[in-house]
């Protein structure tokens, strides 16, 4: 495990001193009182100066206890899942260097992930918090669309942004929902398994759920509308920066470039389809009566040496374009390239809309079945081995 907190959070300014088990990382797009909201570029660095407020989710979580300690690094402008930032460095992650860190809240996960931070503030327009969260080993949430308000939050596509929360155990992730206003609730829900047609995932699925399903929805149109509409408003909200290109991430700037080719019709046309989709989600939920199980990643995240090829967010961004909340909760296990990597096979749980808080709950009864199963296992390794080793003496 990497422990050099290099590249995690901006060197400067420092914001506060917090007390123990109390520190709270911000990403660059969430405003902090103080402090410039730079949003990962250096372009809009030259153009903006110190927050005059803080957002309305740093201001409940400071009125909670919660003290602002670092600004976290992030991909430019929130537009891209990999992690990689050229102008403020890019966060190693925590499990294995040599892979992305995810994004677009990379630092928010990597502070996480290596205790710099007890709790950390991320955004989440088609995976942003849940994608690092799952590719450093922590947990990450993205609330019902609109449940958290974005007042003082910069923004990337509006209808499907939402503040999200990346924590390091599901005490702290209740912890800082509950503050807030997201508050765990105690049931006993069933699970079941969305399959998406690959063995190496779905088989672990078929472990933590009752039974593996097939989603109302194909989940592949969903990503794609949801890609289509993120484009569009993206190339709405910054279009304007690319009368700068050259300042810009070479990346983001091409990214940009191709969202400004996405036509009105385009998405007005996945607009309209999402409203059926919504329909046959929400009738889908109630009745089964269960909650959802869906891969984070199909796989592990992919290496730093590829990191422009990676696509990440197949089974995140169905989520945002249907507003849904969804959690991420490492669980381990899997086989192929689970099997060997040093990252732990992630699911999402996935509820109807304002089911908040029973995702928490059943986050926190998947990581205590994760933990006594991990525990039974060494139990019984140990016991293998001191039986062979008695024989042999």
């Amino acid at each position: 495990m990497s422990t050099a907190p290099r590249n995690w959070a901006l060197g400067a300014p420092s914001i506060e001193a917090a007390p123990v088990a109390r520190r709270l990382g911000v990403k660059d797009n969430i405003d902090v009182v103080g402090v410039p909201t730079r949003v990962g570029s250096r372009l809009l660095g030259t153009m903006v100066g110190p927050a005059l407020r803080d957002a309305t989710v740093v201001a409940r979580l400071r009125a909670a206890g919660w003290v602002p300690t670092a600004r976290t690094v992030m991909v430019e402008l929130a537009y891209g899942t990999h992690g990689v930032n050229p102008f403020d460095g890019t966060p190693e992650n925590v499990l294995d260097a040599s892979l992305v860190p995810g994004g677009s809240s990379s630092g928010s996960a990597v502070g996480v992930g290596l205790g710099l931070v007890d709790l950390a503030l991320g955004t989440d327009t088609g995976g942003s918090v849940r994608i690092p969260a799952a590719a450093n080993g922590v947990l990450g949430l993205k609330p019902s669309y609109g449940l958290l308000p974005t007042s003082g939050v910069a923004p990337l596509a509006p209808s499907l942004d939402t503040v999200g929360l990346i924590a390091p155990d599901i005490d702290r992730l209740s912890e800082g929902a509950r503050a807030l206003g997201i508050d765990e609730l105690v049931g006993d829900w069933p699970l079941v398994g969305v399959g998406v047609g690959e063995p190496n995932v779905d088989g672990r699925l078929g472990e933590l759920a009752e039974r593996l399903v097939s989603a109302p929805v194909d989940l592949g149109e969903l990503a794609r509308a949801g890609g289509t509409i993120l484009d569009f408003e993206a190339a709405a909200t910054w279009g304007w920066l690319l009368r700068q290109a050259h300042r810009l991430d070479p990346w983001v700037r091409r990214r940009l470039e191709g969202a400004l080719a996405v036509d009105g019709a385009a998405y007005l046309e996945a607009r309209a389809r999402l409203h059926a989709w919504r329909a046959a989600f929400e009738a889908w939920f109630a009745d089964s009566e269960a909650l959802a199980l869906v891969p984070t990643l199909l796989a592990p995240p992919g290496p730093l040496s590829a990191w422009s090829t990676l696509r990440l967010n197949e089974l995140t961004i169905p989520w945002n374009a249907l507003g849904l909340p969804a959690l991420s909760v490492p669980v381990g296990g899997g086989a192929g390239p689970w099997r060997t990597s040093r990252v732990p096979f992630s699911v999402q749980v996935v509820g109807p809309f304002g089911a908040d808080g029973r995702l928490v709950h059943v986050a926190r009864r998947l990581v205590q079945a994760f933990r006594s199963a991990a525990s039974s296992h060494a139990s019984t390794q140990s016991r293998s081995a001191s039986r062979s080793g008695g024989s042999s003496a």
